[in-house]
């Protein structure tokens, strides 16, 4: 067994250098400054737009199957509705999309819009009813980013 070798004068005994993300995911945008949590999201390509409030449509949080959200905004003059569905759920904590699911839809019945989350990462904050996205949804012709709350 040979013995360690001692680190170079000068060299400090600092932390390691962190370890970027993965490529693959988009950088998830800055945790929501103290105080109440707020919906911030910013949507850009084929919905650009950006949305400063919405609605939460029913309950939203822990479920018995995992997490849920369903939150009514107005993109360009028009309701839609962000979904949330972690099925695997295990508390507070970031989410990869997929297997999360995650949706932005447009109007109801046949004439509307369904854009679902091809790739991203979804972030669920401390008190279950906020959190942080940064996804592609349909085709990648379209991105969401920002915080989202239930309030």
């Amino acid at each position: 067994m040979r013995p360690a070798t001692p680190a170079p004068s000068g060299s400090g005994s600092g932390p390691p250098p962190a370890t970027p993300p993965p490529a693959s995911a988009p950088p998830l945008p800055s945790p929501t400054p103290a105080g109440s949590p707020s919906t911030d999201l910013t949507f850009t390509g084929s919905l650009a737009s950006h949305v400063q409030s919405a609605s939460p449509i029913g309950p939203c949080g822990r479920a018995p199957a995992g997490f849920a959200a369903q939150l009514q905004l107005t993109l360009s003059g028009q309701p839609y509705v962000l979904s949330i569905a972690i099925v695997d759920y295990g508390g507070p904590g970031q989410y990869t999309i997929p297997p999360e699911r995650v949706s932005v839809r447009s109007g109801q019945g046949p004439g509307g819009q369904l854009l679902p989350a091809v790739g991203g990462t979804l972030v669920v904050d401390a008190g279950e009813q906020s959190g942080r996205i940064a996804a592609t949804l349909g085709d990648g012709s379209a991105q969401v980013r920002g915080t989202w709350a239930c309030t």
